[in-house]
């Protein structure tokens, strides 16, 4: 009995004492021992786990792209740290709860006497839990995986200026400038990490830290020449094998960037020995083997190096790269033929590289255009945007080019159909048909061959799968398919003869998205599909005869599409490919075809143009005298004979925008008379293509707002014939629509308020008079506000709830909730305030996850905006919310 008291006393005494030292109220030993233990073992411990399985996830679900040079980090990989996103939120959860529980900062008892140095530094430091601050820290790293950089930036800042450790501070600082570096601050992370390098204490074990986020800075900027000596700098430190041979092929294929054939082909060798997983140890052999200066002599062994590669069974899956660099040293020895041939052989060899065969495609389009040769370049070009990667650095002059040359193939063909239609015209019936039955046994043949070799494919398969799934119950059993691969290797080769390449997203099966059918509303089908027209076979002359032009007004039509066609073509040359030579001789073809063209005079003027451009004075002269002497009194005439007409124009368009701006704020004070008279003023053969219709279109609103109906329909029918497919007959037809619709009576807000709401967007001068009031200054102090029209909202709830949410979530900012009342139903709340305009935005973004803070809140009764502090006043003295709005979309909502 006397032993189990003794016990409980024990156990009574130990629970007494934990509860003593878990308050944070208090600062002794104990209570220090306790919550530096619980903080290392029991949380911080589990959440430093999580981020280190959370980084682990985000490099596994990183795909190196050889075609490209690598990112320092995988984590720049927006798409791999999703994979992260449930080890980071623990990680926070964690850290935070360190953070809420366990911090001391109430001072320890001060001892009697004199306080040694030592004593003096503990006793003023400012937190007496050990693991506060590594808190602070994986707070800010696992926030900066889930690419928060916002929330993030706040934790790094906060250990710089709460915290005294100098190795913390340092490792926060490196952090803080690769949260810049992914925001794209490039100049402020190069700011802090100089700041942090020239430092004595800057600790050895960071260096290489150091050294990869400078490196990292500077090649997102494509800065390569200064992420050279960081790079090395890099490989230099101390580190994982296989980390260094990373930077050292990184480092190689800048080397090989830049023409310094030399280093990247020792750096590759060097590479290869480090035993780097296969697919980099595969292309640094490839990157070397290139990596030689082919020109100089050499290639024979190069090729029979990768002809011997692409005979390993280990590199089926990356013989299509083999290829690629097999064609780029024919193509440096000038054997375009072999280089075409084996560039093909790499799109078709192509398992599941997209990348490597876009640029495939991409290779063989850009040996057409230099022909060139637009057809051929049109279509590889096409072939190489639909497997490209959007975010490929390559893209936006790819993507540039199929449109331009798309616009030029689709004009030239127009000319070879036409041309073609109108020479079976011209032969005799008996030699038509002779032609189209040739045609028509063209088809036949190829669908027998085609039928022939399906057949042969299918017996192939047929027995391919047999033996393979023997072949699979011999050697797996009933392993699940996913764990088979052979069973999947078999998969994949009867998907691709099936299906070819495709990329895996939405809409595969369709191989180019850019074509999509539209069916005509008029079109009506039956239960079978049956249209009502009658089919007629493409083996059949018939077929062949209804698309010719066999009357004397098809024969016209024909023409002109032709004629259309060619002026394009001309201009396409001109414009968007700039090839001169090209366009003087579609336009001289043009006029000699169709003297009397509809486009003579802009032709003569595009030979002028284009001939000047070529330095070629005599036809320079002789088309420039011909539109004097043709064509008088022309713009063009006006502009060749004198040199001052294009300032007088332009200083005439200046006094007639400044005639239209006086105009329009005549009619937004509802002062249409005298917008009239002043749109009256304005000399229209003057104007130039972007206020003539504005000006028009303002004159018939003008009108609706006197109520003068007639005028207003007339003008409105004027704006829509005189400048078709502008945004301004857009509008007229719109509001046209509503004064002959049969329920239109006139009012006032059908002629004006209702107009204008159609129109306003399409007016220059609205900006004008909105901005007048506003500026937009993105580095001053802003604030995040609400405005709510609800007058059942209990507002001092909702300030407390939000000073709550930035205490949890902004512990490091000293925001201020403020409330007016703007009338008896509008409040304004603004949290004040915020260093920027961009981190006012992320606030925004921010208090907008937290969801449960806007229940109460009807969704059509709030409007939410982010303003600087000088618009702030502007706005409680105007008190024009929608003023504001209109600015702030135009100014901060993209």
């Amino acid at each position: 009995m006397i032993k189990l008291s003794t016990y409980k006393l024990l156990i009574l005494f130990a629970t007494l004492l934990v509860l003593a030292s878990c308050s944070t109220k208090k600062n002794k030993w104990i209570n220090r021992a306790y919550h530096n233990t619980t903080s290392k073992f029991n949380v911080y411990f589990n959440g430093n786990e999580s981020f280190k399985q959370g980084v682990k996830k985000t490099k596994d679900a990183h795909k190196d792209n050889y075609t490209l040079i690598l990112p320092v980090f995988e984590f720049s990989n927006e798409k791999a740290s999703k994979a992260s996103v449930s080890n980071m939120e623990k990680a926070i959860g964690k850290a935070s709860k360190v953070i809420k529980k366990h911090s001391i900062t109430v001072k320890p008892e001060r001892k009697k006497g004199k306080m040694t140095k030592k004593e003096k530094e503990f006793y003023n430091q400012k937190e007496f839990c050990k693991w506060i601050d590594d808190s602070y820290l994986l707070l800010g790293k696992a926030n900066f995986y889930e690419r928060k950089f916002f929330e993030a930036d706040q934790s790094f800042n906060y250990i710089l200026k709460e915290y005294s450790d100098d190795y913390i501070k340092f490792e926060s600082q490196i952090w803080l400038a690769r949260s810049l570096n992914e925001q794209k601050k490039y100049g402020k992370a190069i700011e802090v990490l100089e700041r942090i390098s020239s430092e004595r204490e800057f600790p050895k074990k960071l260096k290489g830290e150091l050294s990869t986020t400078f490196a990292d800075s500077y090649m997102k900027q494509l800065r390569y020449n200064e992420a050279i000596p960081w790079l090395r700098k890099a490989i230099e430190a101390k580190g994982k094998k296989r980390v260094k041979a990373r930077y050292k092929f990184i480092l190689a294929q800048i080397y090989q960037e830049f023409g310094r054939k030399a280093n990247a082909s020792n750096l590759y060798k060097e590479v290869i020995k480090m035993n780097p997983p296969y697919e980099m140890a595969f292309r640094a052999k490839i990157n070397r083997a290139t990596s030689f200066d082919v020109a100089a002599g050499g290639a024979k062994d190069i090729i029979r190096q990768l002809e011997k590669m692409l005979k390993d069974d280990k590199n089926i899956e990356y013989q299509d790269q083999i290829y690629y660099a097999l064609a780029n040293i024919y193509y440096v020895q000038g054997d375009i033929p072999l280089s075409i041939k084996n560039y093909k052989l790499s799109v078709r060899s192509s398992v599941s590289n997209s990348d490597q065969q876009a640029l495939s495609y991409l290779a063989i389009g850009d040996i057409y255009f230099s022909r060139p040769d637009y057809q051929n370049a049109q279509a590889y070009y096409d072939s190489c945007i639909s497997y490209l990667d959007a975010n490929h650095p390559k893209y936006k002059r790819t993507s540039t080019l199929v449109n331009n040359l798309t616009s030029l193939v689709t004009n030239i063909n127009i000319v070879q159909n036409e041309d073609s239609l109108q020479m079976i015209v011209g032969l005799s019936e008996k030699q038509r048909e002779k032609l189209i039955n040739k045609i028509i046994q063209k088809i036949i043949d190829e669908e027998q061959a085609k039928k022939a070799k399906e057949q042969e494919l299918a017996q192939n398969s047929m027995l391919f799968d047999q033996n393979q799934r023997q072949q699979s119950q011999q050697n797996t059993g009933g392993k699940w398919y996913f764990y088979n691969q052979t069973a999947m290797g078999f998969g994949m080769t009867e998907f691709k003869s099936k299906w070819g390449m495709r990329k895996l997203e939405d809409d595969w099966r369709r191989k180019n998205k850019s074509l999509i059918m539209v069916i005509n509303d008029d079109d009506e089908f039956d239960q079978d599909g049956d249209t009502g027209k009658k089919v007629i076979d493409n083996k059949s002359i018939e077929f062949y005869l209804r698309g010719l032009p066999l009357t004397d007004s098809l024969i016209a039509i024909s023409d002109e599409r032709i004629e259309d066609a060619m002026f394009k073509i001309g201009v396409d040359y001109k414009e968007k490919l700039e090839d001169f030579t090209k366009s003087i001789e579609a336009f001289e073809l043009l006029v000699k075809r169709f003297p009397n063209t509809k486009y003579l005079l802009h032709s003569y003027y595009n030979l002028y143009q284009l001939n000047k451009l070529m330095t070629n004075n005599v036809r320079t002269k002789y088309y420039k005298d011909l539109i004097i002497n043709n064509y008088p009194e022309s713009k063009y005439a006006k502009v060749l004979s004198d040199p001052n007409y294009l300032k007088l124009l332009e200083a005439e368009n200046n006094k007639n925008k400044i005639v239209y701006e006086g105009a329009y704020l005549h009619f937004a004070n509802r002062m249409f008379n005298a917008s009239i008279s002043r749109l009256d003023d304005i000399d229209t053969t003057m104007l130039d293509n972007e206020l003539a219709p504005k000006v028009s279109l303002l004159k018939a609103l003008s009108y609706g707002g006197i109520k003068d109906v007639v005028k207003y329909k007339s003008e409105l029918k004027r704006v829509i014939n005189t400048f078709p497919k502008t945004d301004e007959s857009k509008a007229a037809t719109i509001i046209l629509g509503h004064l002959n619709g049969p329920d239109y009576s006139i009012t006032d807000s059908l002629l004006t308020v209702q107009t204008e709401d159609v129109v306003v967007k399409n007016t220059t001068v609205v900006d004008v008079v909105e901005k007048s009031i506003y500026n937009y200054v993105e580095e001053t102090k802003h604030f995040y506000m609400m405005i709510i029209e609800d007058s059942d909202i209990d507002y001092n709830r909702l300030k407390f709830n939000i000073v709550n949410y930035n205490i949890d979530k902004f512990p490091m900012f000293d925001f201020s909730v403020k409330v007016k009342k703007l009338n008896k139903t509008t409040h304004l709340i603004s949290i004040q305030s915020l260093d920027n305009a961009k981190q006012a935005g992320k606030y925004f973004r921010a208090i907008n996850r937290k969801k449960e803070l806007f229940k109460d809140i009807k969704e059509n009764s709030l409007k939410q905006f982010t303003i600087s502090t000088h618009n702030y006043k502007t706005l409680i003295k105007d008190l024009n919310i929608s003023k504001y709005e209109k600015f702030y979309i135009e100014n901060y909502s993209k």
